[in-house]
């Protein structure tokens, strides 16, 4: 079974029923334009971490766009955590079904985003 197998059957099984509407068709804009596209072609139980890990950092750097793309925007870090998240969720559920006996996704790591402090004005400040 193919990874696209699995997931598309995931959608439908486990998915479709535990998420609301909007998250289920968010959901399936991720598989089909990110995740699908780059690994869905492999069979689930030959995926390994490094696939993930360059399959993640492929679509970090280049979005789905080519790399000999002129201008070719990147995706942002919120977009790249959900699309790990995402593949991470759908694997879990791989372990427990008993098709792979480890989780690749869990095995990369994606940097957390980096924290950002705002400098807030006193009201003595925003009156001068």
């Amino acid at each position: 079974m193919t990874l696209r197998e699995y997931i598309l059957r995931w959608q439908e099984v486990y998915d479709k029923n535990h998420s609301r509407p909007t998250t289920y068709a968010a959901h399936g804009y991720i598989f089909k334009n990110h995740i699908l596209p780059g690994l869905g072609k492999i069979p689930i139980s030959e995926l390994t971490a490094e696939q993930v890990g360059d399959f993640l950092e492929e679509r970090r750097r280049f979005g789905g766009h080519r790399p000999e793309s002129p201008e070719y925007p990147r995706l942002g870090e919120h977009t790249m955590r959900h699309i790990h998240r995402l593949l991470q969720q759908c694997l879990d559920q791989a372990m427990r079904d008993g098709l792979i006996a480890e989780n690749p996704a869990r095995s990369f790591r994606y940097p957390k985003p980096k924290k950002v402090s705002a400098n807030v004005l006193t009201p003595a400040e925003v009156e001068d």
